[in-house]
């Protein structure tokens, strides 16, 4: 039996084909997928071929080529795409975003939230941070202090190294290591809060 995967029902449905990490995938993937994008074609052998309908599209995202795992895109199928910069939501949005993956009984999930996303956002900026955290940073973070109560900065900092240090990566030629960057961080950022 021959089950029809996300490839061939988004091109039969004229539907969207969002792929994550494209750059993660098998080269001989990768080469289905040129196929379908330059022919808008699929064949599958023994069975039928699948002309895409009109409204067929395919949106990826891909990590940045210095991360593990991660391969090079050939040429041919680079240009079947047109890249798009996404920036970070506002700071506000991201609040929201912790927020909505807290607990919202918890009386202090807005604190937490606000302080977990004001860490992220300093970590983007900081001279000896090349790639800041993410907001998946933020949720982590937040996450932790929401199930520790109300926690003090001494409980931010290790807990903000925890959620962070797999999460940034630091700039060459910097003399300091992550877990002194982060602690300055968290320190700055909770002078705020006092």
């Amino acid at each position: 039996a021959f089950i029809y995967g996300p490839l061939s029902q988004a091109m039969m449905d004229g539907g969207c084909l969002f792929i994550n990490e494209l750059n993660r995938i098998p080269e001989s993937s990768q080469n289905v997928l040129l196929s379908a994008l330059d022919e808008r074609t699929l064949i599958i052998p023994k069975l039928k071929t699948i002309s895409a309908k009109d409204s067929f599209l395919v949106i990826a995202t891909q990590n940045p080529s210095a991360h593990v795992g991660v391969s090079a895109l050939g040429e041919a199928l680079k240009d079947r795409f047109v890249w798009l910069h996404v920036d970070y939501q506002t700071e506000a949005e991201e609040v929201d975003i912790v927020q909505n993956n807290l607990d919202s009984k918890s009386p202090h999930s807005l604190t937490h939230a606000r302080i977990a996303v004001m860490i992220v956002r300093e970590s983007r900026k900081h001279p000896d941070i090349r790639r800041g955290a993410s907001i998946r940073a933020a949720i982590d973070l937040a996450q932790l202090a929401q199930t520790y109560g109300e926690p003090g900065p001494g409980f931010w900092r290790e807990s903000a190294i925890m959620a962070l240090h797999s999460k940034i990566e630091l700039a060459d030629g910097t003399d300091r290591n992550a877990r002194e960057i982060i602690i300055e961080i968290v320190d700055k950022v909770l002078e705020h809060f006092q």
